[in-house]
């Protein structure tokens, strides 16, 4: 990344042009010359400064980079993830695909025991405000409520949303509910979930995105690297 080096000294030492430099303007603006000038020691890095920031990029250690790639990798899905629920059409029927998803992500969570039949779709007209519950225990003593929410990414949640699901597990004779949304929550929707005397857990869009990569809702592995090192026990106890 380094295209030429001039030597000479300077009063900070060997000093290097570098063109293209990985770091921007703002991180060093001395990096980059101005247009139609030629490199003078004032608009060039020292050469200790390039090369610790190259060898930062360059030589970090392979399974470093691996881990680097699929941190990437995993952000990039949980994007696509959102990307994917919305693609779905029309609007009322990714409403309901919606409510059946948070359904299915909390019984992959462990909710009712990580059984299916244990979890049941409420969600449409008449609901109650309700669009799901999960029976923690065979009898049904100690129900679990869903609210799910599709609204755009960029929308905000309000605490008029909270209080009427509060009035909702009221109406249930509920202590416990998950309000699910593709959305975000605003400070306020969140003091008044805490606020409650109830237990109501607040999941927006970005930490949705993130349980279903966790707990593998609606997506598949791809491939599987597979690391492979030195077996030294293999290889001790054969010296004489």
């Amino acid at each position: 990344m380094i295209s030429s080096v001039i030597g000479g000294l300077s009063g900070s030492g060997l000093v290097v042009a570098t063109r293209p430099y990985p770091a921007t303007a703002d991180d060093h603006p001395s990096a980059t010359p101005p247009p139609g000038t030629r490199p003078t020691a004032s608009t060039m890095m020292p050469v200790a400064d390039v090369l610790k920031l190259d060898s930062a990029v360059a030589i970090a250690p392979p399974d470093e980079r691996i881990t680097s790639a699929a941190m990437e990798l995993e952000a990039e899905l949980r994007g696509d993830l959102l990307d994917r629920i919305f693609a779905i059409q029309p609007q009322a029927t990714r409403a309901r695909f919606f409510e059946q998803l948070v359904i299915r992500l909390l019984v992959a969570m462990g909710y009712g025991g990580g059984r299916d039949e244990a979890a049941f779709h409420t969600g449409g007209r008449g609901d109650g405000g309700v669009d799901g519950v999960i029976h923690q225990d065979a009898l049904g003593l100690d129900p679990v409520y869903v609210q799910a929410k599709c609204y755009d990414r960029d929308s905000g949640i309000g605490p008029e949303k909270i209080q009427a699901f509060k009035g909702a597990l009221d109406d249930k004779g509920a202590t416990r509910g998950v309000f699910i949304t593709t959305a975000r929550f605003s400070e306020a929707a969140q003091r008044s979930g805490r606020a409650s005397q109830k237990q109501i857990a607040l999941i927006d869009g970005e930490k949705l995105a993130d349980l279903m990569v966790r707990f593998n809702v609606g997506i598949q592995k791809d491939r599987t690297v597979v690391i492979k090192k030195i077996d030294e026990d293999f290889f001790e106890g054969w010296d004489d």
